[in-house]
């Protein structure tokens, strides 16, 4: 490989690892903003049976928020994920594949779907698929393409998929376990930023 591909496979590394960084601090703030809308609900004396639906209004609100935040992240984050992709495959395989995008929407519809029935459920089951699920798709999505690009899961990015993984198991049952999580993917999002940071200036 010559010297400028080189420089362009370390600039699509670069924009992976920074692109994660972004996500872990974006998708940390899921939790707070639950907790800010469970508040206003509660303090605005506001009753959860308003809407007839089986959720009720928390619930129905709750997964406006995801979607929301889905919807948002696919129209932005996402794009610095499919620049280090393009840039990688170009180089390794002189093509320029917008699949992902693609691919990532599926996900976000089928994590949207998935909190739906887990959700309507709230059955150890539902949640443990809904975990299962999501974890695995996590995987595929973000951490498996790492290694194919040559970016190396740090011990955050272990400790953040761990934290998802036992949040979303266990969060209906221990509450302090998302905020656990947070605060986990906040400090992930943080060391994967430096990370870029510090590669950007080599």
């Amino acid at each position: 490989m010559d010297r400028a591909n080189r420089i362009a496979v370390g600039i699509a590394r670069f924009e992976y690892r920074k692109a994660m960084g972004i996500s872990y601090i974006f998708w940390s703030t899921v939790s707070i903003s639950f907790a800010a809308l469970y508040s206003a609900i509660s303090e605005l004396g506001i009753r959860n049976s308003y809407l007839p639906l089986p959720m009720g209004l928390y619930g129905f609100l709750s997964m406006s928020v995801v979607i929301l935040y889905i919807v948002i992240f696919y129209g932005t984050i996402i794009n610095r994920f499919s620049k280090a992709f393009e840039i990688f495959n170009s180089v390794k395989y002189g093509i320029k594949s917008s699949h992902r995008r693609l691919l990532s929407l599926a996900l976000a519809m089928l994590l949207s779907i998935a909190y739906y029935f887990a959700y309507e459920l709230t059955t150890v089951l539902s949640v443990a698929f809904l975990a299962v699920l999501s974890s695995t798709l996590l995987f595929i999505f973000l951490y498996r393409p790492m290694t194919i690009m040559g970016v190396r899961p740090r011990y955050y990015d272990y400790i953040a998929w761990t934290a998802y993984i036992v949040s979303m198991s266990l969060g209906l049952m221990f509450y302090f376990l998302y905020y656990i999580m947070t605060l986990l993917w906040v400090y992930a999002g943080m060391a994967s930023l430096l990370e870029a940071m510090e590669h950007g200036r080599h």
